[in-house]
């Protein structure tokens, strides 16, 4: 998170928080009534206090001390909350800071975000910056033969540290950010994902990348598809790991079930409860600010039909045979539409490369050497 989103957020919560003003005054009748009363008493300023913390946490030099200001920072948050849960019902909800149970959730609550800021530090890898002409950041890490990783659905190359920290040691990893929008294209016949690989295409180009491999995670196997398809004069190589390359389940309903059930199973495993923290909390800021592109990106998911038979790069498919998000079937469709594929099976669901990111890594580093 940067400051432009910090300060997005203070801008944004200022609005809402009028916004409930008024209403609660509408309401209330004539803003006689306690919800009003409550709502001019208490300044509900705490929130302000709390992303100015978090603000001031990236001028810091320690990783402890930024955890320590920004954990601070939202547990002021969740005071403000807590403060308006108390005033709509009518006492119900304690307010915190009034018995020492309360001081004591609260200070659990610190802890918690504390552990969640931990996590998301621990997650930065490698080198943040900017494209212009395609108006989209990227991760730059490691040295070696240049390799482009593209992300899933909703979230960041952040979620994905672990396997992009073991790649980079064997690769020069690009990572875009591709929940966070694009520049369009053009060009009135792209759209969608091909308006994003037309300007990761000019980003290989700009880089001097000497034909890039390209592994899709997940959602991000379609733009890596069609990069290799439109562009095969820039691409080595495609490697997707469980991920899409052609129309997925039409069932959104159950491929949500099937996300949830794979966050829940990996929740108690080794790495596996800061993945699924890294995950949501990367989703939830995408959803505030970005919602508009989560939505775009359904859309082109079940619009985009790249034509696999015309793919003539050498494919690696990665796919785990327990996964519940996309079906061990789905892999090998994909297998027999793109004649120069190989697929290897895991026993594993959908994360399995961020839990176990050696073995994914092992065997992207076997294909590149056969």
């Amino acid at each position: 998170m940067n400051y432009k989103q910090l300060l997005k957020i203070t801008f944004v919560t200022s609005i809402i928080s009028r916004i409930i003003s008024l209403l609660l005054y509408y309401l209330s009748s004539s803003g006689k009534t306690r919800l009003w009363n409550n709502w001019v008493l208490n300044t509900f300023d705490h929130y302000q206090l709390g992303i100015l913390l978090i603000l001031a946490s990236s001028f810091l030099s320690t990783k402890h001390t930024k955890a320590l200001f920004v954990g601070i920072g939202f547990g002021l948050i969740i005071d403000e909350f807590n403060q308006l849960l108390n005033i709509i019902s009518f006492d119900k909800i304690p307010y915190t800071y009034n018995t020492v149970l309360d001081w004591l959730l609260t200070l659990i609550a610190l802890g918690v975000f504390l552990l969640i800021c931990v996590y998301k530090i621990k997650n930065i890898v490698g080198q943040k910056k900017y494209f212009r002409d395609g108006k989209f950041s990227y991760i730059v890490a490691g040295k070696g033969k240049p390799l482009i990783f593209l992300h899933g659905y909703g979230v960041s190359p952040y979620c994905f540290s672990s396997l992009i920290r073991k790649l980079s040691k064997s690769f020069l990893v690009i990572a875009p950010f591709m929940s966070s929008g694009w520049k369009k294209s053009n060009t009135k016949n792209s759209s969608g994902f091909a308006s994003f690989c037309s300007h990761l295409a000019k980003l290989i180009g700009k880089l001097k990348l000497k034909k890039p491999m390209v592994v899709g995670y997940s959602m991000g196997g379609l733009p890596a598809t069609i990069l290799s398809l439109s562009y095969p004069q820039k691409v080595s190589r495609l490697v997707v790991i469980d991920g899409v390359a052609t129309t997925p389940d039409k069932n959104i309903l159950r491929v949500t079930f099937g996300i949830v059930t794979e966050l829940i199973s990996i929740t108690f495993i080794k790495n596996g409860f800061s993945l699924v923290v890294s995950i949501c909390l990367e989703f939830l800021i995408n959803l505030i600010f970005h919602p508009l592109v989560l939505i775009q990106h359904v859309f082109y998911l079940y619009k985009t039909k790249p034509v696999l038979k015309k793919l003539s790069k050498e494919t690696l498919i990665l796919w785990g045979r327990k996964d519940e998000v996309l079906s061990i079937d789905y892999g090998i469709r994909l297998h027999k539409m793109i004649k120069t594929s190989q697929l290897e099976i895991v026993d594993n669901g959908h994360f399995w490369a961020l839990i176990n990111p050696k073995r994914a890594v092992s065997k992207i580093n076997n294909f590149v050497v056969n």
